[in-house]
């Protein structure tokens, strides 16, 4: 569920979407969730495009991939036994 609205005469914007890691990190999430908060923020032209200075995040993107069996790291002999 996504909602805007205006509260007390500010703009908010809601999103219920998104509680892992793997749904936060795709361009869809990412899009829906900054372009409201930048229609919130009045940071969006009359297309709906970012203005100057807040388009993209400057962030490169997560690799969330689950690394295999192999690549994982064994616990050290040195760890205690329980």
């Amino acid at each position: 569920m996504i909602w805007i609205n205006h509260h007390g005469g500010t703009p908010t914007f809601g999103i219920s979407l998104g509680h892992h890691n793997e749904t936060m990190n795709t361009e869809e999430w990412l899009g829906v969730t900054s372009r409201g908060i930048l229609w919130a923020c009045g940071k969006l032209d009359d297309k709906g495009q970012p203005l100057p200075g807040y388009e993209g995040s400057g962030v490169g993107p997560i690799d969330l991939t689950v690394p295999s069996r192999s690549q994982r790291p064994t616990p050290s002999s040195a760890a205690p036994k329980p």
